[in-house]
Parts: C-alpha cells; structure tokens; sequence
C-alpha cells in the first residue's frame, strides 16, 4: 500500500517560513494571505492491507513523524496498482493521524 502523510502546523503556532513566502509572493506582485508551509511524506508498506498500512502510518506518526504538540496530520492510504483505463480508481481512505494517550 503507498502512504501519504500530510504533516501542517496546528492553528495558531507560528509560521516563519511561510511568512516568508508569502513576502516573497508579495514582492512578485501576487496576491495571497495565510500562507502556511507544510509536508508531505510518502512510502510504501510492502505486503500490507490497508487497515495494517493504517495502523502501521499511525504508529510512524506518533514515533517520529509528527510532533503533536506543534502539528497536526492527515493519512491517506492507496493501492499500490495502477489503474488501467478499463478499470475503476483506486479508492484512498484519509483519516487525521491522531496523537497515541500516554
């Protein structure tokens, strides 16, 4: 299964480098207003189903990827293959990466 994590800052925490961007846009003549940087993580979990590539996700969220106190994230799971045309998409589940109870 291919995993995507989308890690962005919680509400309300400062954001120096999209301040920055966002200057910068601004220098160039676009207009734009709240920007805000985020990440995107994504890997692969060989041999899983999709509620182990879930669970395992989640696990990696709350060891190393997201610092909950300052972040908060998304997991989208997909299927490994690629569509053919004569087939239907792949569907993804996307669920908020929830910070484990101490």
């Amino acid at each position: 299964m291919k995993v995507r994590v989308a890690v962005r800052l919680k509400a309300g925490i400062l954001d120096p480098q999209g301040k920055a961007v966002e200057q910068g846009l601004h220098g160039f003549g676009f207009s734009v207003d709240h920007l805000r940087i985020g990440r995107l993580i994504e890997f692969e979990v060989p041999g899983a189903d999709q509620a182990q590539a879930q669970a395992a996700a989640q696990a990696m969220c709350d060891k190393l990827l997201v610092n909950p106190v300052m972040e908060k994230a998304t997991i989208e799971v997909l299927p490994l293959r690629s569509p053919s045309p004569s087939s239907p998409a792949p569907t993804a589940t996307t669920t908020p990466c929830t910070p484990a109870a101490p």
